[in-house]
């Protein structure tokens, strides 16, 4: 966890506090984290749309046993065995951003995207028999399969970078964004909240969310050559 990162409790009370409700009389915390939650979401989305390299953490196949949203994911799943030809992804995985091999002595294993109709992609998955791994090309097929040609004749460990959803804030959770999401975050979440109650300041705050959305994606640049970090509670490699 990170400093800066507000909590749940810290989120709710802010909306609390936006409303001028600090009992749940009108508005439950359940009601009010369910609200906290789309905003999340929808922060999310718009800053992911900046392509940016946001919301991009890496995960090594050596970096044991992981919980992603709320699931056990063995990172030796990552793993590149001899004779294989799939890999299945991280539970929170949205999107892959870059592979590499992590293997001493075979750093220079290359990994390169090709779509899986392609005439050279059909072509390697026909080669029967296992190589010494010098590239392979890859595409990701249904929700977190991980597809590759050729097959190796020797097991690798790999580092995945990739783009992770954000799961679900509840009780004892930090916001896994950079500051000044989290006051867009409370910003739509406090709309919502309104907007629910028929309030006509609910604009207001929408309009509010999208002020540090904008003002932080005009005020930061991001260079896409090679992957920034920014890591997630659960992101480490081995």
């Amino acid at each position: 966890m990170s400093a800066y990162q507000r909590s749940y409790t810290e989120l709710i009370q802010s909306v609390r506090d936006n409303v001028n409700e600090q009992t749940t009389d009108a508005f439950s915390d359940a009601l009010i984290a369910r609200f906290v939650n789309r905003a999340k979401d929808r922060v999310w989305n718009e800053v992911r749309r900046a392509q940016q390299d946001y919301f991009l953490k890496s995960l090594a196949s050596t970096a044991g046993s992981q919980t992603l949203l709320g699931q056990t994911y063995a990172a030796s799943s990552l793993q590149i065995t001899a004779g294989a030809t799939e890999l299945t992804l991280p539970h929170d995985l949205v999107a892959v951003k870059y592979i590499e091999a992590i293997t001493s002595g075979y750093e220079t294993v290359k990994f390169r995207h090709v779509d899986l109709a392609e005439a050279e992609f059909r072509r390697l998955r026909e080669i029967t028999t296992n190589s010494t791994p010098t590239e392979f090309v890859w595409d990701v097929i249904n929700e977190r399969t991980f597809i590759f040609a050729p097959t190796s004749d020797t097991v690798l460990d790999t580092r995945l970078f990739y783009f992770f959803k954000i799961g679900d804030l509840v009780s004892g959770d930090t916001l896994q964004m950079p500051p000044p999401l989290d006051h867009g975050v409370e910003a739509y979440a406090t709309s919502e909240l309104l907007l629910g109650d028929y309030a006509p300041e609910a604009a207001a705050w929408e309009q509010k969310g999208r002020s540090w959305v904008s003002e932080f994606l005009g005020a930061t640049f991001r260079q896409s050559t090679d992957p920034v970090i920014v890591e997630s509670a659960d992101a480490f490699a081995g």
